[in-house]
């Protein structure tokens, strides 16, 4: 058991010792090219996606949508599971079907407009789950296997 603390508190000093990492950095052109390829890799276009995703993609999908809403509104109708209704009438739709007494009885303002934010909320999870696995998993394995490969390389330059 002593082993298995010293051997964790020699790798933990000998990873915060980073001015020994920074000599390898300086001193090795491969080691120094694969570092900024992994930042490069990880930390731009990785993360930069997230950022891009959730600051400008998502807002921007509601910024659409919000503009085709009021665009439809403003042309005299609402479309309620594939009926056109006259907008005040939407609600009567919705109130007939049973789907509004759920919002009415909430308290929660408008109860059409609260009917809208849970399609947003959908859509919402929708495009989160489309963004998952259409790009952040295979950037994730691509990552993880250039990463490897790139490792890899600085270790036998280092060592």
């Amino acid at each position: 058991k002593d082993d298995v603390l010293q051997v964790f508190v020699s790798g933990f000093l000998g990873a915060v010792r980073i001015h020994r990492t920074l000599l390898f950095v300086v001193t090795s052109r491969v080691t120094a090219i694969r570092t900024i390829q992994c930042f490069t890799l990880n930390g731009v276009i990785f993360l930069g996606s997230i950022l891009v995703f959730d600051f400008l993609l998502k807002p921007g999908i509601f910024v659409l949508g919000g503009w085709m809403k009021l665009l439809h509104e403003d042309l005299g109708g609402v479309n309620v599971k594939g009926i056109e209704v006259e907008a005040q009438d939407a609600e009567a739709v919705l109130e007939a079907e049973g789907t509004l007494d759920a919002f009415s009885e909430a308290g929660i303002g408008n109860a059409f407009d609260e009917y809208f934010r849970v399609v947003e909320d959908g859509i919402d999870n929708l495009t989160s789950v489309i963004f998952t696995f259409a790009w952040l998993v295979p950037m994730y394995a691509l990552s993880f296997m250039l990463n490897t490969v790139w490792y890899r390389e600085i270790a036998e330059q280092v060592f």
